[in-house]
This record gives C-alpha cells, sequence and structure tokens, in this order.
C-alpha cells in the first residue's frame, strides 16, 4: 500500500509539475503573441505614416499643376482681355475721331 501511495504521490507531483511548466509556457507564448502584436502594430504605424506621406506628396504634386494650370489659363485670357480692350479702345478713338470730322464738315 505505501507503495501505491507513493507512486499516486509521484504522479500527482508530476502532474503538478506538467501544470506548472505548461502555465509557464502558456505565459511565455502570451508575452511573445503581446511583443510580436506590438512590433506588427508599430510597422503598421510607419507604413500608414509612409502612405500618407506618399499621398500628401502626390496630392501636393496635383495641386501644383492644376495651380500652374489655372495660372497659365488666367494669363491666357488676360492677355485676350488686354487685345481686345486695346482693340476696342482704337476702334472708340477711331469712331470719335470720324464724329470729330464729320461734325466738322457738317458746319
Amino acid at each position: 500500500m505505501d507503495n501505491i501511495l507513493k507512486q499516486l504521490l509521484e504522479a500527482e507531483q508530476k502532474a503538478q509539475e506538467i501544470v506548472v511548466h505548461a502555465q509557464k509556457q502558456s505565459e511565455q507564448n502570451l508575452a511573445k503573441a503581446k511583443d510580436e502584436l506590438k512590433l506588427a502594430e508599430d510597422r503598421m504605424r510607419l507604413k500608414v505614416d509612409e502612405i500618407k506621406s506618399a499621398y500628401n506628396e502626390k496630392a501636393e504634386t496635383r495641386a501644383k499643376s492644376h495651380l500652374h494650370e489655372v495660372e497659365r489659363l488666367f494669363q491666357e485670357r488676360q492677355a485676350q482681355l488686354v487685345q481686345l480692350a486695346n482693340k476696342l479702345h482704337s476702334k472708340a478713338v477711331d469712331e470719335v475721331m470720324d464724329l470729330i470730322i464729320n461734325v466738322g464738315d457738317s458746319m
């Protein structure tokens, strides 16, 4: 009987050691998983920052391009308006001169 009790005690002790080892292993696995998760989150944050930066650079480049196009169109339109104003001014001067000449001839 003593032998059976000794074997049971040894089996219980061995089972306890297995449980303790399993708990330690579980804690280590959990800690490792947490560390890996933190690293993954850090990598993701860096990647998001890279994507944002690339997007902002492209958006800024497109905005500058559109701005240059708008400025070019503005300058073209301004030149057209100046040309039209000069033409209308010349026409107005010619018409005034004709009126002055015609008024002078009719007197």
